[in-house]
């Protein structure tokens, strides 16, 4: 359940038309990784993908079933998105600064190294975890 403008909704069996954005936050940075996972409705396919939590503390959960008329989607475009943020909520950098959110800087010069992991799978079972290496871990 994720808090939506009418109330919670329900992603796990997800209807449209619905536009509908959260953060995820509150990972366990000592763990080391972040991670998030979804199956399809028939549990025929799931993904997991998993992150450096130090780096990136928040998650930005998204889903376009047909919620947004207008342009680039037309009313027309069903996705779901996990992105790793350094920031929440996604207001911009002006926002996240007030709100006195964790910035990343980047130095001319400096290069910033992450690992960001996708596991698409063909398991059954539900997803617990991630093991060392990012790949799913089914009970």
């Amino acid at each position: 359940m994720v808090p939506g403008k009418a109330g919670p909704v329900d992603l796990s069996r997800p209807v449209g038309p619905l536009a509908s954005q959260a953060y995820l936050h509150d990972f366990d940075a000592d763990a080391g990784k972040a991670w998030a996972a979804m199956r399809r409705l028939d549990g025929a396919l799931g993904a997991v993908l998993s992150w450096d939590a130090a780096v990136f503390p928040a998650a930005w959960l998204w889903c376009e079933l047909g919620g947004t008329i207008a342009p680039p989607w037309h009313g027309l475009a069903r996705m779901i998105g996990i992105e790793p943020a350094t920031t929440m909520p996604g207001g911009g950098i002006a926002d996240a600064s007030a709100r006195g959110s964790r910035l990343m800087t980047l130095q001319p010069g400096v290069e910033q190294n992450v690992e960001v992991r996708l596991h698409v799978l063909a398991a059954p079972g539900p997803i617990v975890g991630v093991d060392a290496g990012g790949r799913a871990v089914v009970r």
